[in-house]
């Protein structure tokens, strides 16, 4: 892993928190997710520069709230199979603090505690183009 990476690893240690409330899976768990097939060097890359940012930013917005005393959950899922040759790794960070109301997006997902929420999106239609853009976020 580079340093940035292994940076916000050791930041993270030193908070206190429960460990119940926080599950990112380490980088290679999260490439081991996807189909063999589509772990090439090119995907690496820009999975890699991907997770990066959104842990930091996981762990960004962990930090405030754990700063501010405020109970939160924090994850980042493994891969999913989505439509149409979309694979998902869903990420959500929730003030816990926030009393749970009836916010929904399109995709049914309840957003009335989310402080930061999104995914990392591996495309199996760009992967076959060799594209430069096969991994992608969205927030």
């Amino acid at each position: 892993l580079r340093k940035g990476i292994r940076k916000q690893i050791q930041i993270l240690k030193g908070v206190k928190m429960n460990q119940s409330n926080y599950s990112v899976p380490s980088f290679g768990d999260l490439l081991a997710s996807l189909p063999m097939e589509f772990r090439s060097q090119k995907v690496k890359d820009q999975l890699e520069r991907s997770y990066g940012v959104e842990s930091k930013r996981i762990n960004e917005y962990v930090e405030r709230l754990n700063e501010q005393g405020k109970q939160f959950s924090a994850a980042l899922y493994l891969f999913r199979k989505g439509g149409r040759g979309q694979w998902l790794a869903e990420f959500a960070v929730n003030d816990l603090s926030i009393p749970r109301s009836n916010s929904y997006n399109w995709h049914c997902q309840n957003t009335s505690q989310w402080v930061y929420a999104g995914c990392i999106l591996f495309d199996e239609r760009f992967f076959k183009e060799d594209s430069d853009y096969i991994i992608s976020t969205h927030h």
